[in-house]
């Protein structure tokens, strides 16, 4: 193993502001969150290099192409004889090096020196080039996996819009003539953290926004007791319903499947229970999406979705075209969502392989 110090140089601190990044631009722009891609028109460094977070949370990019940082980044470029993809490899795949660094009250940050004095394996030219192209390969598989998902997403919106984009043609009524139940969860106090209990010990599961956010039932779970799920009686969960996240990631949702188990909401989604003879479902949730879609800070283009309440989505108006062409849309994304399910078990094997051989390289 050898010091991180005695494979870089570190490069001259930005003094640009993570706020001043652009939605589009000539060159990346990172910052310690890059949550999503930012770009600027000014380029700082152009040769390649590790590019370190130090607030908030462990991040760690590795960029061959002229890009900017923001001030919060530490940029580091190999000395000679040294690969900063095999560093950058390591490094993700050990990404809790960099988590214990990561001190302080509120806000927590990780200090250069600390970074420096990571330890990392010292490899041979030949087994550096080895795990780079095959981590090269790898990630050209995952990326195109996740592009053809991508597609398929774009493909069933476009599919949406050739049906429904005339609104003028479709009968508009106020969503609340179409729901029998929607509401947000109850309030935070109702069910703090300690309300929780182990699932041995569980009466029914909690529906949470991150629920929605990944839009299945395999996530981590909690559990309440039968004593909490009778004063939360009316907050109840049942296969069919829709429920929205309305907190932190605001707007993504969920169709709750059939033979899903019981459950109370949590306070952070909201729950939208359609009248059978409404809607499809499927066909609906689209279409809310659609809704929740507008509700967007516009003003800096910053892209966040704004929380809305029932009360107000309930007096919107949402077309409602005959049941017959909501059932061939909702035929047409089932058919695509097989698709997708097996564009995700080979992207989920990928993913699985390149940790495994990761882990098997560096230990």
């Amino acid at each position: 193993m050898r010091v991180l110090s005695e494979l870089v140089e570190v490069q001259p601190k930005s003094k640009i502001k993570a706020g001043e990044g652009l939605s589009c631009g000539k060159y990346k722009f990172f910052t310690s969150s890059n949550i999503q891609t930012k770009w600027l028109n000014e380029c700082q460094y152009e040769k390649p290099a590790l590019i370190f977070g130090t607030g908030g949370m462990p991040s760690i990019h590795y960029c061959e192409t002229p890009f900017s940082t923001s001030t919060d980044c530490v940029v580091m470029c190999a000395k000679p004889g040294i690969s900063l993809e095999v560093i950058y490899r390591y490094l993700s795949a050990n990404i809790h090096l960099l988590a214990e660094g990561f001190h302080g009250i509120g806000l927590q940050h990780i200090s250069k020196k600390y970074i420096l004095e990571l330890e990392v394996p010292e490899l041979d030219e030949t087994k550096q080039k080895v795990i780079a192209e095959l981590a090269n390969k790898l990630d050209a598989l995952i990326f195109l996996r996740k592009e053809q998902l991508a597609k398929l997403d774009q493909l069933v919106k476009s599919r949406f819009v050739e049906l429904f984009g005339e609104t003028d043609e479709f009968e508009s009524v106020p969503l609340n003539d179409s729901v029998d139940e929607m509401f947000i969860g109850p309030f935070g106090s109702s069910l703090k953290n300690e309300c929780f209990v182990v699932a041995e010990q569980g009466y029914c599961m909690v529906y949470e926004q991150k629920h929605a956010i990944k839009k299945m039932m395999d996530v981590d779970t909690r559990f309440v007791d039968e004593k909490k799920y009778k004063e939360l009686r009316r907050f109840t969960v049942q296969g069919g319903d829709i429920i929205v996240s309305c907190r932190g990631t605001i707007g993504e949702t969920f169709i709750v499947p059939e033979d899903a188990p019981l459950g109370i909401m949590h306070p952070s989604i909201m729950k939208i229970r359609l009248k059978t003879t409404a809607y499809n479902r499927v066909f609906f949730n689209h279409l809310l999406q659609t809704v929740l879609d507008r509700h967007e800070a516009d003003a800096n283009g910053s892209g966040v979705k704004m929380a809305i309440t029932a009360t107000a989505l309930g007096k919107e108006h949402f077309i409602r075209p005959p049941m017959e062409l909501q059932q061939q849309f909702a035929v047409f994304v089932e058919q695509t969502d097989k698709s997708k399910l097996a564009i995700q078990q080979s992207l989920d094997k990928l993913e699985t392989l390149k940790k495994s051989l990761m882990q098997e390289y560096f230990g």
